[in-house]
């Protein structure tokens, strides 16, 4: 058995690495988004390595897995800011979210290639 003297900074890939014991939170806020009315937006904030990523990729496999009709789409933002790309984070950002929408609708296509 591996001894684990902290905690790695890396998204956990398995429900079993969840040491803090967030899915209650995981669940519950995907509850929220699945129920709650629209417009709405939701930020999640935190240190480097604090597990934001984790949390988030948690979110998106739980509402994939219910198979509602809710869309999620992740874009990481980190390297923008890191690397002084702020001038494409826009383009990027519109580019990430037709992509997403023209792989769940393909009978959108037409309507996002106007965009």
């Amino acid at each position: 058995m591996k001894k684990y003297f902290g905690m790695p900074d890396i998204p956990m890939s398995k429900e079993s690495e969840d040491y803090l014991d967030t899915k209650k939170y995981v669940t519950g806020l995907v509850r929220f988004v699945e129920e709650c009315c629209t417009p709405m937006s939701i930020a999640l904030q935190g240190d480097w390595g604090t597990g934001k990523t984790s949390f988030i990729m948690r979110m998106i496999k739980q509402i994939q897995d219910n198979k509602n009709k809710i869309l999620t789409i992740y874009f990481n933002t980190w390297q923008y800011s890191q690397f002084n790309m702020s001038d494409n984070l826009y383009y990027s950002l519109i580019q990430c979210i037709i992509n997403d929408i023209k792989k769940a609708c393909p009978d959108c296509k037409e309507d996002t290639d106007t965009v």
